[in-house]
């Protein structure tokens, strides 16, 4: 029998390449929900789909920010398929400037897509994987969930909340036969850059910044813009180690996606002053190297 997914987020990146590998998977089989918050993007999904949709790709619309739009989805499949198996908490989206010129509405914007819009679609169907006693949840975390990255301080603030959760869940869902997963990824090259450029564009912030913030927060936004192909992984790879965290008996807790990034997971959880967290973060991005 097809496991069932929801995956959150699925109009572009992560989170539609992830729905097409599982939907087009001949062994095993999957029945895929994808949901966006736009229908309006699907045209890429339902292209690449082929003969998966409407079949084992279904597309819903779904803001993880509206409780019963989620409630609606989750209760749709599991009505349909008497079950649900694997939730992916992919939706989501970041901002890079100076703290002091956060804009606030972004701020709480981006904690309720990234962290209660996790947790929205988490209590949805944890009753369901309770009544099974089995299922997996992976939550889509990131290398700032694990280092809090300079100028990333809301972004990072929402992932540290999503592995604290996380982590606080493992034991207690594991009673039921329920596991729960983070994947860790680095910087990836999908539009995420390109959207928090475009959020950018209609603040203000900058009015508000002196000289060397200013230079800072340039430098930083340069650095990503660029993408340093040493440093930035391609979608399909972080696909793939989702799919091992699904294949996995039993999965782990994190999954780090690269070498950079388990050596950064490392260096953290071995040294409880945190000294070392400071001088990778700032070592990482060229713009605080000091002539």
């Amino acid at each position: 029998m097809a496991k069932v997914v929801l995956i959150t987020g699925c109009s572009t990146g992560i989170g539609l390449k992830l729905a097409l590998r599982l939907a087009q998977s001949q062994n095993p089989t999957y029945k895929v929900y994808a949901t966006m918050r736009n229908l309006e993007k699907q045209k890429q999904l339902v292209q690449e789909a082929g003969s998966a949709l409407n079949k084992t790709l279904l597309i819903r619309k779904l803001d993880v920010g509206k409780s019963d739009q989620v409630q609606s989805v989750v209760e749709e499949a599991v009505q349909n398929e008497g079950k649900i198996d694997i939730l992916v908490n992919n939706a989501g989206f970041g901002y890079v400037c100076a703290f002091e010129s956060m804009p606030m509405d972004i701020a709480q914007q981006m904690m309720d897509t990234n962290f209660f819009g996790c947790m929205r679609c988490m209590q949805a169907c944890i009753p369901h994987m309770k009544k099974q006693n089995c299922g997996h949840i992976i939550n889509l975390s990131s290398l700032s969930g694990i280092y809090g990255t300079p100028f990333h301080g809301l972004y990072a603030s929402t992932k540290f909340a999503m592995e604290g959760l996380s982590e606080s869940l493992a034991p207690e869902l594991s009673y039921f036969g329920i596991s729960i997963s983070l994947i860790e990824p680095g910087p990836v090259a999908t539009t995420f850059v390109d959207t928090w450029i475009d959020r950018r564009k209609d603040s203000k912030e900058n009015e508000q910044l002196g000289q060397q913030t200013q230079k800072l927060t340039d430098g930083i936004i340069d650095f990503m813009t660029k993408r340093p192909p040493d440093v930035v992984e391609n979608v399909d790879h972080v696909v793939d180690v989702i799919m091992k965290c699904i294949n996995d008996k039993p999965p782990s807790l994190r999954y780090p996606t690269t070498e950079v990034v388990l050596k950064a997971a490392k260096r953290k959880f071995i040294d409880p002053t945190g000294d070392s967290v400071t001088d990778f973060t700032t070592s990482f991005y060229p713009i605080f190297k000091k002539d």
